[in-house]
């Protein structure tokens, strides 16, 4: 698990910082309504460094095309790679737009466009190869990147076309693809507070924020955005591991005393066995747990209490119990307020996978399918990439009344 996705290390002065933990910021966010006030009411923070802010580049009038001819002061300090740059950029973007709006145009036209580029065949990877041609180990030049990029949308597939419906999620919204071009641009990481303040807090934020959706009655949310539903997975596998195997975070398994066992349903998304053998206790200690046809695939609760008192009789340590809210294949909710009634009375670490079904919970309908869920699970992981519009991959994992989870 990468730890530093989990703590904020937040500058207490130039040469030293602090570790501060997320649970504690989540739970007890700075009073920002008068900051947020005031902004409102007063010009904007600058966006550039301190020692810049009483340049002519902070004019409201400058635009690339005036620094680039030169018929402003702007110009002025800058250096000229900066100035290339810029150039560079305006160059590309002008020419990227034209393509993104074709694509959206050709998307909107779903009885004479096919869901794939050309012929309405996906190509080989000899094709592509043969149509990027040879790589060269000079520089191209941004007609050459241009190229490459035209023939990126006219052999991808368009997941923003009606018809795409192959998979579980589909093209993303203007705000979204704008939010992926600022971040690339700002390049930011947040692995400690002082590189990235805003991203940081925009993460506490959601955090926070989709915690009070799934957990409304939680008096603690914890989480963390990770790249895909499958880490989030294992997250909340390896959390569950070290609040009932502490020792192994240092020590590793014993596997003769330890004895672990997990349980998740038969329809359960591969990335749960996935993450069993990541967590070293093996995939055979991940015990499928039939699912009952009269109900749609969903988890039969008797099946899972029979098969954790079998466990148990047998001397091993049942810990953790993964069910789904939105299974891969046929879409089904389990039962969460049964199974976790079980995870209750064993004391076990009750885990959803959401990541696919997740997004109903913001419809005013959907209340039956999720269910004791926020009354008993402890971690829920969700992908907003899929049905909320947001450019893959983005995921969650929430936890909640697990105080300091993410860093014991």
């Amino acid at each position: 698990m990468n730890e530093t996705t989990t703590t904020t290390n937040l500058p207490e002065d130039p040469t030293t910082t602090m570790n501060v933990n997320n649970n504690d910021i989540v739970n007890n966010p700075p009073s920002i309504e008068g900051e947020r006030e005031s902004i409102s009411t007063t010009s904007p923070p600058s966006l550039v460094d301190e020692t810049a802010t009483n340049s002519s580049l902070s004019s409201s009038n400058i635009t690339i095309s005036s620094l680039l001819n030169n018929d402003i002061d702007g110009t002025e300090g800058v250096r000229e790679e900066y100035v290339q740059k810029a150039k560079d950029f305006e160059e590309l973007l002008e020419e990227v737009t034209k393509m993104i709006l074709d694509y959206y145009y050709a998307c909107g036209r779903p009885t004479e466009t096919t869901v794939c580029g050309g012929d309405g065949s996906v190509p080989s990877p000899e094709q592509i190869l043969e149509e990027l041609g040879p790589m060269k180990r000079e520089a191209g030049t941004n007609e050459e990147c241009l190229d490459d990029l035209r023939l990126c949308f006219r052999r991808s597939l368009k997941t923003m076309h009606p018809f795409f419906l192959d998979k579980l999620y589909f093209g993303t919204d203007p705000i979204g693809q704008i939010a992926e071009l600022v971040v690339a641009v700002l390049n930011s990481n947040t692995h400690v507070y002082h590189v990235s303040p805003v991203f940081s807090t925009m993460e506490i934020e959601v955090v926070r924020q989709f915690g009070n959706v799934f957990f409304p009655s939680a008096t603690d949310i914890d989480g963390t955005l990770n790249p895909g539903g499958s880490m989030s997975n294992m997250m909340a596998l390896l959390l569950a591991r070290n609040e009932h195997f502490p020792h192994v975070k240092k020590r590793g398994w014993n596997m003769e005393q330890d004895r672990p066992v997990a349980f998740t349903a038969a329809q359960s998304h591969y990335s749960i066995s996935s993450a069993a053998m990541i967590s070293g206790m093996g995939t055979e200690r991940m015990i499928q747990i039939p699912c009952d046809r009269k109900t749609y695939q969903t988890m039969d609760p008797d099946a899972l209490e029979k098969s954790i008192q079998n466990e148990i009789a047998k001397g091993n340590k049942p810990f953790f119990v993964n069910s789904v809210a939105g299974s891969t294949v046929l879409g089904t909710f389990d039962d969460f307020r049964k199974i976790g009634q079980i995870c209750r009375k064993y004391n076990l670490w009750y885990h959803v996978d959401a990541c696919w079904g997740g997004y109903l919970v913001f419809s005013s309908s959907s209340d039956k399918l999720f269910d004791g869920l926020s009354e008993y699970v402890d971690s829920v992981s969700f992908n907003p990439h899929k049905g909320l519009g947001v450019p893959q991959q983005c995921s969650m994992l929430l936890v909640q009344n697990k105080k300091d989870a993410f860093i014991e």
